[in-house]
């Protein structure tokens, strides 16, 4: 497995974490970012590639900071 692939799978399950810890279910993310759920669901899986503008989007719904993504810390609840 290539750096990239290990960086998105990591950012994808990150994505999949901070929103499971907020006790959001997949439909509420995507109701919240404008998008179908079978999309979200495909980006936490890592099966689709996701635009910086999409992961933007996504961030700001779980009220979180882009950088959260890349550098793991706490979640704040």
């Amino acid at each position: 497995m290539t750096t990239y692939e290990n960086l998105v799978r990591e950012i994808c399950g990150r994505i999949r974490e901070v929103r499971k810890s907020r006790g959001l279910t997949i439909q509420a993310v995507a109701d919240r970012c404008g998008m179908k759920r079978s999309n979200l669901s495909r980006i936490e899986a890592a099966k689709n590639n996701v635009t910086l503008k999409t992961l933007c989007s996504i961030c700001e719904a779980l009220e979180i900071d882009v950088h959260d993504l890349f550098i793991p810390r706490p979640i704040k609840k």
